[in-house]
């Protein structure tokens, strides 16, 4: 289920944490997951272990750590390459000292304009 799934480095960056949310089954398959997870590099058997669930099965997401060490998740979809009919139009924040996960204003558009928009906020306007 990691096809399609968005792994990203946890700040602060000195702690060697990543996490890996969403994700699907290989090829075109349609099931995907809300798994979220975190593995803590500086452990000597470094292992992915479960963290809050993502609020929808996702693929897709994309994910941007912001100034105050947060990531906000944002986009994606539910469905195999999007589609426009399985998008998702759902916003979260990860706070990583506390382990939370907590729904924040909802995107207007998909999967694919909202990962335009993360790189060029005029996209699509």
């Amino acid at each position: 289920m990691n096809e399609t799934s968005t792994s990203f480095l946890l700040a602060p960056a000195q702690d060697q944490k990543v996490a890996i949310v969403g994700g699907g089954a290989g090829g075109d398959g349609e099931e995907s997951t809300s798994r979220f997870s975190v593995v803590d590099l500086t452990d000597p058997d470094p292992r992915y272990e479960p963290a809050a669930d993502y609020p929808s099965p996702a693929r897709y997401i994309s994910a941007v750590t912001l100034p105050d060490d947060h990531t906000l998740l944002t986009g994606g979809s539910v469905g195999y390459r999007g589609n426009h009919q399985s998008d998702l139009h759902l916003t979260t924040s990860y706070d990583p000292q506390t382990g939370t996960l907590a729904e924040v204003a909802p995107t207007r558009s998909g999967a694919t304009t909202t990962r335009r928009r993360c790189c060029c906020p005029t996209a699509g306007s």
